[in-house]
């Protein structure tokens, strides 16, 4: 567990505590994190899910602290696929199983794809009055989410 904390917690805290202190300018915050922080998944690991679980709850408490110098929130996914991913080397290794979970336990029964969350995080972007959110990205990517994301994908000053 502590493994997962390390490469799935800390990065982002560390970030986010960091660069808050320095920031003298309203900031929005928006952390990648996983279902698997939101519900228990078959088969997800047991570190990775609490550490994201551990995330979400961190994006909730540290809007509070935060308060009226910006905002934080996270977008939970699932079945992303990338270079490098959990999912690209089950898709090899297992094209057939992996194909049938996806088209059984996937809405869209498709993998998501990097654009996809730089859309999603977008569009969150775009929204003035939410902090401490957690928004799960289910439209199309349910279920097992393993991905390498460990920090915040997005931590910039809207213009003013």
């Amino acid at each position: 567990i502590y493994h997962a904390f390390e490469h799935n917690f800390f990065p982002s805290v560390n970030v986010i505590q960091e660069a808050t202190t320095l920031m003298n300018k309203k900031v929005k915050i928006i952390c990648i994190s996983s279902m698997c922080g939101n519900e228990i998944i078959q088969g997800a690991p047991i570190g990775y899910s609490v550490a994201k679980s551990a995330l979400n709850s961190f994006v909730k408490i540290y809007s509070n602290f935060l308060g009226e110098r910006g905002s934080i929130n996270s977008i939970s996914l699932g079945n992303i696929m990338f270079p490098g991913s959990l999912w690209e080397k089950k898709l090899k290794e297992e094209p057939l199983k992996t194909k049938r979970y996806i088209n059984n336990n996937v809405p869209a029964k498709k993998f998501g794809q990097i654009d996809d969350i730089v859309n999603y995080q977008g569009d969150m972007y775009r929204v003035d009055d939410i902090t401490g959110k957690g928004s799960d990205a289910k439209a199309a990517y349910l279920n097992p989410c393993n991905t390498n994301f460990a920090g915040p994908s997005a931590f910039s000053e809207p213009e003013t």
